[in-house]
Formats: structure tokens, sequence, C-alpha cells
């Protein structure tokens, strides 16, 4: 069998490779392996010292999103400005920054 072809990580086959392929294909799939590694985390240029507990903890508290602001003034609704109809956000644990 040929050598998958891949990008990130997620575009890897687990089943890959399989029994029948030479062992002299082996280093094609060692590169295969670091150059999806390398594409999936363009940013890491040294060790990393989190837990997977840790990383997690981090992916779930971001979150980025838009939403239409409304203000309550009493009993009625005050929509803002078209200009303003549509702001977006980014959370990161309990700090939110809006723009």
């Amino acid at each position: 069998m040929g050598l998958e072809t891949a990008t990130y990580i997620d575009d890897l086959d687990s089943a890959n490779p399989v029994s029948t392929d030479n062992v002299s294909q082996g280093d094609d799939h060692i590169r295969l392996l670091k150059s999806t590694i390398q594409a999936s985390f363009p940013g890491v240029t040294g060790a990393v010292n989190a837990t997977h507990t840790e990383l997690n903890t981090v992916a779930d508290n971001a979150a980025e999103g838009t939403f239409t602001p409304t203000l309550l003034a009493g009993t009625g609704t005050i929509t803002l400005d078209t200009l303003y109809d549509t702001l977006s956000y980014t959370r990161h644990g309990r700090l939110v920054h809006i723009c």
C-alpha cells in the first residue's frame, strides 16, 4: 500500500501502516507523522509542560462568538444602533473581552 497523505493529526488513519507495507516505507511514515505534528502545532517551539488536565481546562474555558446586545430600561427594551447590532467576544476563564 502507498503512503497515506495527511496535513494535520486528525487526517491520519490509525489503520496505517498496514502489515503488508514494506519495512523500508517506515521512514516515510515517520516523516509523515513529523510533518502532521508540526503543521498541527506550528507555534510550539519548545517543551510543553502542561498536563492533559491543564490543557483541557484551557480549552474548555476559552470561547469566541457574537451576540446581539439589548438594553433593558424599566418595562421596555432599547436596541442599540445598527452599528452595534452585533458584537463579538472572546472569553478566557472569567475574563470576557467585548468588541
